[in-house]
């Protein structure tokens, strides 16, 4: 008895030819031939290029796969027989034929000898073959478990950085605010939850393919949209080039200047500071010299983008207070005033120019204050009495306080208009060292 004879013909019957006919074609089988109600396909190692009939990820989407030990026994190494030689397929074309089911379930046999897998995890890829999944990864301890914690933060920041990706593939912006727009909430309807995969802890959400409705005139201009992809298609690839565009702007940021510009030009590749937190929320997930992976398994229904790497991108624990960082930064839009900052002084730097009012000479200040537990650099301009008080503070160690306007200028945080400097001492203070969190 077959495989397919014990799970029933079911399965089988819900394959659409289309389905399988992409299917072989992004795997490197080439179409020699059609006759009555079926196609011929050829593969061989030279024109495909010795992928065995299937891309590098294509044992990875449904967590079988070489050495997985799937339900029909995956982990063991089927092979083909002549490795070498060329491998024919016929494809059933009409479902209506009564023996439909009877020639696709010995298709998927000749791909599962090619691509060396079982008939069930070859049945699996092409049931997602609309279907992109985007896999979560997080690094375990030996233990083997993380946290109920940390597993409940990186379903929900997942789930965040989907519904961020999904509204700047539409319009992109620094900051979202209000509600979602109709066709992100109809797509965000129609995204799914995949079971758990084996290796780590791995999240696996199901994003299906579709055309997508109209676009509005708003969205025609976006610099995100003019793209061949129908949306939800656009939504990955957001998602994807968002999380490096994000992760280069959080390096950057951490370099001995401080920049945060990168943040700022990120926004046209979908980076916002929705987004920057959900991201620096997710790597705070992390155990200490760990980090979170997200990748995506392309659809094979269309071919996967070409501007993009097909390694998954790796977060590192030690960009959370960056990323949070630049999602300050890119919320800062609006000037926030009446600001109170206080925090230890980095640098100093004069004025280079001399101003021609006396009393107007000064120098800039750059103070590492602590919001919520975590580091951030602010810049701040002080007039000459006030300077002299910010290089006392940190010739002695010791806390330079004082309130104003934050707001963010081309490439940092700035208090602007600053007044009440003071010098606080920490010693037994830590308070004054710790902002409360109606300050973030």
């Amino acid at each position: 008895m077959t495989p397919w004879e014990r799970a029933g013909w079911e399965e089988l019957e819900v394959l659409l030819p289309q389905d399988l006919s992409a299917y072989l074609e992004t795997r490197g089988w080439r179409l020699s031939g059609r006759r009555e109600g079926a196609a011929l396909w050829r593969w061989s190692p030279e024109v495909s290029g010795g992928k065995d009939g299937g891309g590098p990820d294509s044992s990875e989407k449904d967590g079988g796969g070489k050495g997985s030990g799937g339900k029909d026994g995956g982990g063991e190494d089927r092979g083909r027989e002549k490795k070498n030689e060329p491998v024919s397929l016929l494809q059933p074309l009409d479902p209506d034929f009564d023996d439909y089911s009877l020639n696709l379930a010995t298709a998927l046999e000749v791909l599962a000898r090619v691509e060396s897998r079982s008939p069930r995890e070859v049945l699996e890829s092409l049931r997602f073959a609309r279907v992109d999944v985007v896999r979560v990864r997080a690094e375990v301890p030996e233990s083997g478990s993380i946290a109920v914690e940390h597993g409940l933060v990186l379903l929900q920041e997942a789930v965040d950085l989907l519904r961020s990706a999904a509204r700047t593939a539409l319009v992109p912006r620094p900051v979202l605010r209000g509600k979602p727009r109709d066709r992100v909430r109809a797509y965000l309807a129609d995204v799914r939850l995949g079971l758990p995969q084996a290796g780590s802890y791995v999240l696996r959400i199901y994003s299906p393919l579709g055309g997508g409705d109209e676009e509005s005139p708003e969205e025609q201009d976006s610099p995100l949209a003019a793209r061949p992809q129908g949306y939800p298609r656009q939504v990955t690839v957001t998602l994807m080039q968002a999380l490096d565009a994000a992760l280069d702007a959080a390096r950057r940021s951490l370099g001995e200047e401080g920049e945060m510009a990168a943040f700022s030009r990120s926004v046209e590749r979908g980076v916002s500071a929705n987004f920057c937190r959900a991201l620096g929320r997710l790597a705070g997930t992390a155990e200490e010299d760990r980090a979170v992976e997200i990748g995506v398994d392309w659809a094979s229904a269309e071919p996967p983008p070409r501007q993009l790497s097909p390694a998954p991108i790796r977060i590192e624990s030690q960009l959370a207070d960056a990323l949070l960082n630049g999602s300050d930064f890119l919320r800062l839009d609006r000037p926030r005033p009446d600001y109170q900052l206080r925090g230890r002084v980095l640098s100093l730097e004069v004025d280079s120019e001399e101003p021609e009012d006396p009393e107007e000479r000064g120098g800039t200040a750059r103070v590492l204050e602590r919001v919520q537990g975590r580091e951030r650099r602010v810049r701040v301009h002080l007039l000459w009495k006030d300077y002299l008080r910010a290089i006392q503070a940190h010739e002695e160690s010791k806390l330079l306080s004082c309130r104003g306007t934050l707001a963010r200028s081309k490439v940092a945080m700035e208090l602007q208009q600053a007044t009440e400097v003071e010098i606080v001492d920490p010693s037994g203070q830590q308070s004054l060292f710790e902002p409360e969190e109606t300050r973030t």
